[in-house]
């Protein structure tokens, strides 16, 4: 029978002082790794590297335009063209943490992180130690549990140190020792608040990883019901209830989520990363839990990180040999890890883990979960083991154990940071020259565009504060990517890129008024430094005669179609090559010579459902690879006079010779400036009065019309004329359209989906909660008062 833990002997401040050593002692280690590897501020090395680098720092500082009122959560235009922002925010940056952002300028980010990263680890040293120290006395312990050393060993083990440049997922890692901790006084003494709060937390922190960890939570009900089997349905019945009333009290974001991950690049299948023959044999994941088991492939293609430190694994080994601990409860933690091992080793079994999803990059996300039922067990056998000198045991134990972690740490950082990684001096150089020019431009109260031919990184307008295409997430629209993968942009399903090659055409419909960089168009205007001014550049909203329908067939001919909604006649901006194809096995040669002087581009057609590997050679000097995530968009190949010739030159790797068919156009500027002319008149202001609402001034009609955007379209979009409500449409399968049958003030606001009814459950299940806490507390207070 388990005892009780509801005594006194439980309920002083022993535990409570043991967890804040462990966590002291885990702030001291974090210093002392980060003065060893120079980890800013104590010295100039940072974990900027890969999405680091790529998505946080720049996530971070749009966090901080939502703390300073420029922005909100409910959508950004800095998304590829726009997007809503809850699923966004649900996923990257929903953690209290971030709240100390408020305390940093944008300049000094990469010190941000190392501080949150710490404070960070000592929360999860303190939350492991919680657990153990509960688990191990609800097991039957008498005093006080030695617990140090296992709860930094979850803090520092290989998995933590190699994923902390994920750190949106680190608040899951922290809260999923304190729901177990929860969970088995829910079961033990009915405390449904506490376990209600605090998985609550923990979905609202990540609700990603935490999926894992309800799966995970499902086991562990499991392994207490089978110890403790009595009146065991109306204990899985209480469970399934707090945890439906959980979800509840997150559904304001989980629901609105919900609805953006439906138009969301979750789907690898899309990306073309799905995993294949991914199984592993037992010894491969064993030889995992060695320590320097880490190389450079490792974050993205690597096998499971489940280094803890060998003296765990002898310790975890002891556990299924002491007669002090009962058979059941080695059974019920042995199968806990061999579900744990399966799912690493099977693939199907891995996939279910990540919701049904391949992971792109950072496989095996669930290995934490192992290595924590590693440290239980290693933590219960060496309190269960009968040693003379059991003190000087776990002295040397936590001594031997933060050697070893602080090694394999270094390691890992070291073998991570080794190629790209983004100092903290370099961050701050580009940030402090960049900033101010993207400041000065962003102030004029009309909405428009902003790009950037070479940008620092990839979702630059998050950084900065501007309006942009180039944008890098698992958020964002897929309807929108479709669109600008047609117009002749690269997307990779993940990363959507203004790429500074496609044509004038296409950056004048997009309404792209700076570009930034070193640019190629020289009818340009020269601002200063390296921002440009396009001429060229439409408003966000044109009004237009009748619903636009345009022709997709490749990027050229869609850019003339749309433009002809606007300027009431079908443009020539591309004139055709005159082009000579010797087609080969798996190599065509282009023997072209241009019509008109101009930019010339290419684009390869009947290849989109395939993944290529081509190769481009211009005039025997490679240019370009193509039909890969690398590469997939219209190609500048340069300014060529009328008469000119030129070779193009398209090989194709592997198995299939298939190169498609190359499209070979000039374009010309003059057809572009003349029918920019005739189409500016129809050009309808656009007022970003937050970054979720607009305001759009329709002037004095003649009959109705409507106004064409490129703003993307969604359903939480609502329009209203003169308070009226109209219901938008979508155009070109991406954009938002709203018929006008009189002048005055559109008002387009972004409600998203799903907000209204996920508040009111969330505050039906706050209203429950709270209700719920005063009625236990009224039942005590009568309970002693009749004592």
């Amino acid at each position: 029978m388990i005892r009780s833990l509801v005594s006194e002997e439980y309920s002083d401040k022993k535990a409570a002082y043991h967890a804040l050593a462990a966590a002291v002692v885990a702030g001291a280690f974090f210093i002392v790794f980060a003065v060893i590897v120079r980890l800013t501020p104590f010295g100039d090395n940072t974990w900027a590297v890969f999405d680091m680098k790529r998505q946080y720092l720049d996530f971070y500082s749009y966090y901080k335009s939502v703390l300073a009122g420029r922005n909100n959560v409910l959508y950004s235009p800095a998304m590829a063209l726009g997007s809503g922002a809850v699923g966004f925010f649900t996923y990257y940056l929903s953690s209290p943490v971030l709240l100390l952002l408020a305390f940093f300028d944008e300049a000094h980010l990469p010190e941000a992180v190392t501080l949150m990263a710490g404070i960070k680890f000592m929360l999860m040293a303190a939350a492991c130690d919680r657990f153990l120290v509960f688990y191990l006395r609800r097991r039957g312990h008498e005093g006080m549990p030695r617990t140090l050393a296992f709860s930094l060993s979850y803090t520092f083990c290989a998995y933590m140190m190699a994923y902390v440049i994920n750190p949106m997922w680190m608040e899951v890692y922290i809260l999923m020792p304190v729901v177990l901790w929860m969970l088995m006084r829910l079961i033990d003494e009915k405390k449904h608040a506490a376990y209600v709060i605090t998985l609550a937390l923990m979905i609202w922190c990540n609700y990603y990883i935490a999926f894992m960890v309800c799966l995970f939570v499902v086991l562990w009900t499991l392994w207490l019901l089978i110890d403790e089997p009595s009146e065991w349905f109306k204990k899985l019945m209480r469970v399934g209830a707090c945890s439906v009333w959980a979800v509840c009290l997150d559904m304001v974001a989980l629901l609105p989520t919900v609805f953006e991950l439906a138009g969301s690049p979750k789907d690898s299948g899309l990306l073309g990363t799905e995993g294949e023959g991914c199984d592993l044999w037992p010894w491969q994941l064993a030889g995992q839990a060695r320590i320097f088991k880490f190389d450079g492939s490792s974050t993205y293609f690597g096998r499971p990180l489940i280094f803890v430190g060998t003296l765990i694994l002898v310790l975890c080994i002891v556990f299924f040999f002491l007669k002090a601990v009962p058979l059941k409860e080695k059974l019920c933690m042995g199968a806990l890890m061999l579900v744990m091992a399966a799912s690493m080793c099977i693939d199907k079994i891995n996939l279910l883990w990540h919701a049904g999803m391949y992971p792109s990059g950072y496989p095996y996300r669930q290995a934490f979960l192992l290595v924590f039922i590693f440290i239980i067990c290693a933590a219960r056998a060496l309190n269960a083991v009968k040693f003379k000198k059991k003190e000087l045991l776990n002295a040397a134990l936590i001594a031997l154990q933060l050697l070893a972690l602080l090694a394999n740490g270094v390691y890992i950082f070291k073998i991570q940071t080794a190629d790209g990684m983004l100092t903290a001096s370099g961050y701050r150089e580009v940030y402090n020259e960049d900033a101010p020019l993207f400041e000065r431009i962003s102030g004029d109260g009309e909405f428009y565009r902003t790009d950037d031919c070479a940008p620092r990184e990839q979702n630059d307008g998050m950084m900065y504060g501007y309006n942009s295409l180039t944008h890098y997430s698992s958020a964002g629209l897929m309807s929108t990517r479709f669109f600008l993968k047609k117009l002749g942009f690269h997307d990779d399903g993940l990363y959507t890129a203004f790429g500074n090659d496609n044509t004038a055409a296409a950056e004048s419909l997009l309404g792209i008024r700076y570009v930034n960089g070193c640019y190629r168009r020289d009818d340009y205007a020269h601002q200063e430094a390296v921002l440009y001014e396009n001429p060229y550049w439409l408003p966000v909203a044109m009004r237009v005669d009748e619903l636009p329908v345009a022709d997709m067939s490749d990027p050229f001919t869609m850019q003339e179609s749309i433009y002809s909604s606007y300027c009431g006649y079908t443009p020539d901006f591309f004139k055709e090559c005159s082009v000579r194809r010797e087609a080969g096995a798996g190599t065509d040669i282009y023997e072209c010579e241009t019509a008109i002087d101009g930019r010339v581009y290419l684009y390869i057609t009947g290849i989109e459902d395939r993944i290529q590997n081509i190769a481009i050679y211009l005039d025997d000097d490679f240019l370009s690879g193509y039909g890969n995530l690398g590469c997939y968009s219209v190609l500048d190949l340069g300014h060529y006079e009328a008469g000119e010739t030129f070779t193009i030159r398209v090989y194709c790797e592997g198995d299939d010779p298939d190169t498609g068919d190359a499209i070979v156009v000039s374009e010309d500027i003059s057809a572009l400036h003349q029918a920019f002319n005739d189409s500016i008149g129809r050009g309808l202001q656009a007022q970003n009065t937050s970054s979720s609402r607009f305001e759009i001034q329709i002037p004095e009609l003649d009959e109705s019309v409507g106004v064409a955007t490129t703003i993307p379209y969604e359903d939480s979009w609502k329009a209203y004329l003169n308070g009226r409500e109209i219901i938008p449409q979508k155009i070109y399968d991406a954009f938002l359209y709203i018929p006008v049958d009189e002048s005055g003030m559109l008002e387009l606001r972004y409600v998203p989906k799903g907000l209204i009814p996920g508040l009111m459950l969330s505050a039906a299940a706050l209203i429950a909660l709270v209700v719920g806490a005063l009625f236990t507390m009224a039942v005590k207070d009568k309970e002693k008062k009749k004592t």
